[in-house]
């Protein structure tokens, strides 16, 4: 296992920065790839030695297939499983940095954290490489002297890993989790649970809740004493408070609606019936605007009434009595006062003046006109 690489010809060392975490995962190591691209973990963290102060560098970075393999993971280790993909065209990227001095490349370790890899081939963004799933991948980092035509690669081999779409290693899972905060349970495979990162912290104090009041002992708060207009949280919006009867009968009296007579109570002496034309709601005295008009009115008002759609074809056997007064009637009086009774005003009208106008389907259904009920 290699974690630091001297090179012959220039006397150039690379070493990795974070050699530990890289020993955790090799020779296991997996990576995923996605559409979009995914960061790497472990990150490749580098450090430079033996390089000239004052002349300028440039590092690159590039991916390679270590093995012309595809490989399947079974019985808990990664098989090779047959003849890998055609491989692609090696893509090599300069560090963001670009070119710089030999002294600043040293001061630092030099970071590839912001490279990413990716399964789709379409994909051409910069600092992104194309990497095929199942098959086993490693870094390779170039150092280049400006001016010199070549470029020294060094390979690291404790750095390989494989490329995968979800991580199949339990091993890999846990260590993944553990290290890297940002690890997503959505990249485990299909069956695996993500372990856990911890216990929930109990609370620091327990939830104290109020006890009810003794039955021995009297409250000494009282209820606070709401208004008869205060709105209770029952008929808080969007429900509104419905109005009262006493409002409803000031507002239709000033409109000029007369409310409904109300039921008397059990002692009263008042006749129940009809509730026609009553003292309650008798209409106002007459004017002098038409007084001849208000007349005739007040005269039809003293006769008795009966409904017109009780016509002949109805069949009923009661024949109203024409020109007598209801019970419980009061007439009115041209002057304004009441009259208990109608009878000494207006003639008695006759019963039936024409038998023939009533058009009956049967004589013998006719009413005895003899009987004293219709007298």
């Amino acid at each position: 296992m290699i974690t630091s690489s001297l090179s012959t010809v220039s006397g150039i060392e690379l070493s990795l920065s974070n050699p530990d975490k890289w020993k955790q995962f090799y020779p296991q190591t997996e990576m995923i790839v996605t559409r979009k691209g995914r960061l790497l973990f472990p990150h490749l963290n580098y450090i430079l030695k033996r390089l000239d102060p004052n002349e300028l560098y440039g590092v690159f970075i590039h991916f390679e297939r270590v093995d012309n393999n595809r490989y399947q993971f079974l019985h808990n280790k990664w098989n090779v499983f047959g003849k890998g993909d055609e491989v692609r065209h090696i893509k090599v990227e300069q560090h963001l940095d670009g070119w710089r001095t030999g002294s600043y490349w040293m001061t630092k370790p030099v970071s590839f954290e912001h490279v990413r890899i990716t399964n789709d081939p379409d994909l051409k963004k910069s600092n992104t490489f194309v990497l095929q799933s199942m098959h086993k991948f490693i870094p390779v980092i170039g150092i280049q002297k400006m001016g010199d035509s070549k470029i020294e690669g060094f390979r690291l081999d404790v750095t390989e890993f494989m490329a995968v779409t979800a991580y199949q290693s339990s091993d890999v899972i846990a260590l993944k989790t553990k290290l890297n905060k940002f690890a997503r349970g959505k990249d485990l495979p299909s069956g695996s649970a993500k372990p856990s990162r911890g216990t929930k912290r109990p609370a620091t104090s327990p939830a104290v809740l109020p006890s009810p009041p003794s039955s021995s002992e009297p409250s000494s708060v009282s209820p606070p004493h709401l208004p008869s207009e205060t709105v209770s949280p029952q008929e808080s919006p969007p429900y509104s408070r419905l109005p009262s009867i006493e409002s409803m009968v000031s507002s239709a009296s000033h409109s000029g609606y007369h409310a409904p007579v109300t039921a008397s109570p059990p002692e009263s002496t008042q006749t129940t019936g009809y509730s026609y034309y009553t003292h309650e709601n008798a209409q106002a005295p007459m004017n002098n605007e038409n007084p001849t008009e208000q007349m005739q009115m007040h005269q039809m008002n003293e006769m008795s009434w009966y409904p017109m759609d009780m016509h002949q074809d109805m069949g009923n056997d009661m024949v109203p009595v024409m020109g007598r007064e209801m019970p419980g009637m009061a007439s009115q009086m041209p002057n304004g006062n009441f009259s208990p009774m109608a009878e000494n005003i207006l003639e008695e009208m006759p019963v039936l003046t024409n038998l023939d106008s009533w058009n009956t389907k049967n004589t013998n259904d006719m009413p005895n006109l003899g009987s004293p009920y219709y007298q």
